[in-house]
C-alpha cells in the first residue's frame, strides 16, 4: 500500500512538473521581452522552489538530472547569472 501511495505521489509530482515547465517557459519569454521587473513574487520561480524540494525528497540524487528545474528553482535576484541561465528558453 505504501508503494502504491509513493507511486501516486510521483505521478502527481510529474504532472505538476510538466505543467510548471510550460508556465516557466512562457514566463521566461515574458521576462526576456519586458525585463527582470516582470518577474514577480507569484511567478513560476516560487512554484519551482517548492517543486525542487519535492524532487529531492521523491527522487533523491536523481533529482540532479532535472537541470531546468534546478536552475530555475534558485532564489537569487533576477539579474544574477543563475536566473540568466534559467531565462534561456528550453
Amino acid at each position: 500500500m505504501l508503494a502504491q501511495a509513493g507511486h501516486k505521489a510521483q505521478r502527481r509530482f510529474l504532472e505538476e512538473l510538466q505543467h510548471w515547465h510550460d508556465e516557466m517557459v512562457m514566463h521566461q519569454r515574458f521576462v526576456q521581452r519586458f525585463g527582470p521587473a516582470a518577474c514577480s513574487d507569484d511567478c513560476p520561480h516560487a512554484a519551482g522552489r517548492r517543486l525542487w524540494r519535492e524532487a529531492r525528497e521523491l527522487l533523491g540524487p536523481a533529482a540532479d538530472g532535472l537541470t531546468f528545474l534546478r536552475n530555475c528553482a534558485g532564489d537569487p535576484p533576477p539579474a544574477t547569472p543563475a536566473r540568466a541561465a534559467c531565462a534561456t528558453p528550453a
